[in-house]
């Protein structure tokens, strides 16, 4: 090889890199995704709305026992009471709250999600048996309202304190107390009941 044609053969291959060739081994359609993508615009600030009034206005009764949750997609899920109705708003794609809804006819309510976006919400029943239910927000609706009500022979069953947990799974627990035939400030404890939910 003359001395002319070794030297423009490595002066081509200094400059070759130089003007973007690519080479051999970076060929596959693939690698053409690791290249770092170009700085995106810097996104506008976002604007807090509100606030926003998402209870009725014929809740004439007074709100109470309000409780929020929100799952792990951040969606969030207020429930409340209204005289003996419970009801319910969740925040929407768009951020807003969607209306209300009667989700039980119920006092006292409590919700906890998990991390499938599964909220859960256990009301204390209005009727002379004082029992409780529980209503699920799932696959994009609410399910219908399940009476945990402990059976018993009783003619009153009054319900003291109760709680629920609930795993990332979804495994869901109520537990509560409970006094048959006097209130609850009278009779018999028959102790702590639990109702055991699971993730499926």
């Amino acid at each position: 090889m003359s001395t002319l044609t070794s030297g423009a053969l490595a002066l081509a291959l200094l400059v070759c890199p130089a003007l973007g060739a690519v080479p051999a081994h970076a060929a596959d359609p693939a690698d053409a995704l690791a290249v770092e993508p170009a700085t995106p615009a810097t996104p506008a600030q976002s604007v807090e709305v509100g606030p926003l009034e998402i209870v009725q206005p014929t809740c004439t009764d007074g709100v109470a026992s309000q409780q929020l949750t929100t799952d792990r997609h951040g969606v969030s899920t207020t429930v409340w009471a209204c005289g003996s109705h419970v009801y319910a708003s969740r925040t929407q794609q768009n951020g807003s709250w969607s209306d209300p809804l009667e989700i039980a006819r119920g006092l006292d309510p409590i919700a906890s999600s998990d991390r499938r976006g599964r909220v859960t919400v256990v009301v204390r029943q209005p009727q002379g048996d004082g029992g409780l239910a529980t209503r699920r927000w799932a696959n994009g609706t609410w399910q219908p309202l399940v009476d945990l009500t402990f059976p018993t022979q009783a003619e009153w069953t009054f319900v003291d304190d109760y709680w629920i947990a609930v795993n990332p799974r979804g495994d869901t627990v109520v537990t509560w107390g409970q006094k048959n035939n006097e209130p609850v400030s009278e009779g018999r404890m028959i102790g702590i009941v639990a109702a055991f939910r699971a993730y499926d």
